[in-house]
Order: structure tokens, then C-alpha cells, then sequence
């Protein structure tokens, strides 16, 4: 005797694997829907070299005073840099330069032609000469940066303007960072194609948006030497991290 209920049973899941293949194939075969999107990277890499701008700046009575004691400082702080195996030639001089000092706390006295010349206080009004010289220092390493910051201090007439941290090699970190931008791209063309119940298709286009070429450079912060909360003190080193980032703009197709 015949088994209608099998036969049935046969009958409509066949029936449902013939609609659920149609629809398969008229969905494979037919018009694609493509997604447009931009994946980003980011890691942080510990700074590795620094650039240290360094101003050296000098006041007397007289210009011939202030530019002597100026050469010396300059001298006596790139020697003991030196001293700390920093090559003379990572030590740059530039801007010496030379202005009037005006005491604008005095009162302007009356100059009355035929009297003596000004003395004592009032000899400040345009007497005083100011000489600053800049230096930059380049650490291609920062091992010992904190022996630097010292040695800088020890110079009264020292100020540190600022620090730049960087790498000295970014461009090997790109791959790393590039890779992270795509697979974060793919991880939300993943998660669009599933909360619209559809599935992943081929890549058709990747470009790259952008790298961040000033990787590699970070500013420290800035002291002055010369003010009472730091002189003489040490001037300490903490790790920093130079963020990288990239990014690619992919287009996937969806079906």
C-alpha cells in the first residue's frame, strides 16, 4: 500500500529546496548591492628619539658683557652635553641675537641738554643688553634623556622652549597599522550584510585614505630653567607613545 504521508513529505521538502534554490541562484545571478566603507587603524609606538630647543639668554649692564657671558654658558652647556656622548655635530647654534633691556618699572627722566650723563637707576632705561642664542639638540636615542634634561638645568641661563618626541623609523609600522584599517573595514561590512540579512560578496575596490606621516611626532612639554620651581631640580622622563593611524576606503559587494 502507497505512503501518501512520505510521498507528502517528500513532496514539500523538495518543494521547499527547489523555492530556497531559486532564490539562491536569482540572488547570486542577480543584481548585486555593493557597500562603501572606511576602515580605520591605530596602535601607539613608544618615541625612540627626541629634539630638545634649547634657548640660552643673557642680561648685563653692557653688551660686550652680556655677548661674553652668553659664548660662555653656550659653550659650558654643549660641552657638558657632549660630555654625555651627544655628537657636536646633533648640536645646532643658530639666532644670536642681541636687544635692548628697558626697565619700564623706573620713571623716564628728563634728559636737560648740557646736564651729566645718567647713573644708577636711571642708566637702566637703555643701558641694559639682552644676547640669546638657540640651540637644538637631536637624541637619536632616548636612553639617558633624563641625564639631558639635568645637564640643561645645571645652566641657569638654560630654558628648554621644547621637546619633540618621535620614531626614528615610522614607515615600519605601516604595515601593522594598514592591516588594522582593512580588517576593521571587513569586521562593518560584516556586521551591515548581517542586520540586512544578506551576505558578503567579493571586494571590488580598497584605497588607501590616509597615513599619519607625522607619526612619529609628538610635543613634550616645555620648562624654564630659570624659575624657581625647577632650577636645580632634575627635570624627569616618562615613557611616551606616538599614536599611528591609517586608513582604506573599500567597497564590497552584498547579495
Amino acid at each position: 500500500m502507497m505512503d501518501y504521508k512520505k510521498i507528502i513529505i517528500c513532496l514539500v521538502v523538495g518543494l521547499i529546496i527547489g523555492i530556497g534554490g531559486t532564490l539562491f541562484v536569482q540572488r547570486l545571478l542577480g543584481p548585486k548591492q555593493t557597500v562603501n566603507i572606511t576602515g580605520e587603524g591605530n596602535i601607539e609606538v613608544t618615541a625612540d628619539q627626541a629634539t630638545i630647543n634649547i634657548t640660552v639668554t643673557n642680561s648685563s649692564w653692557s653688551q660686550t658683557q652680556a655677548e661674553a657671558d652668553n659664548k660662555k654658558d653656550t659653550e659650558e652647556l654643549k660641552s657638558k652635553l657632549i660630555t654625555l656622548g651627544i655628537p657636536e655635530s646633533r648640536i645646532t647654534t643658530s639666532n644670536n641675537f642681541i636687544q635692548p633691556f628697558t626697565d619700564t618699572s623706573l620713571p623716564v627722566p628728563q634728559i636737560i641738554p648740557g646736564s651729566p650723563p645718567l647713573v644708577g637707576d636711571f642708566q637702566k632705561k637703555t643701558g641694559n643688553s639682552s644676547v640669546t642664542t638657540n640651540l637644538i639638540v637631536t637624541l637619536d636615542s632616548i636612553k639617558g634623556i633624563d641625564k639631558v634634561f639635568a645637564a640643561i638645568n645645571s645652566v641657569t641661563t638654560a630654558k628648554i622652549s621644547n621637546t619633540d618626541y618621535s620614531l626614528k623609523n615610522p614607515s615600519s609600522y605601516q604595515s601593522q597599522v594598514r592591516e588594522k584599517a582593512v580588517l576593521d573595514a571587513r569586521t562593518q561590512v560584516e556586521s551591515i550584510a548581517k542586520i540586512n540579512h544578506l551576505h558578503v560578496g567579493k571586494l571590488l575596490s580598497i584605497n588607501s585614505g590616509y597615513s599619519n606621516q607625522s607619526i612619529g611626532l609628538m610635543k613634550g612639554a616645555s620648562f624654564d630653567s630659570n624659575s624657581p620651581s625647577v632650577a636645580n631640580t632634575n627635570i624627569s622622563y616618562g615613557e611616551k607613545t606616538i599614536p599611528l593611524t591609517a586608513t582604506y576606503n573599500v567597497s564590497y559587494e552584498l547579495y
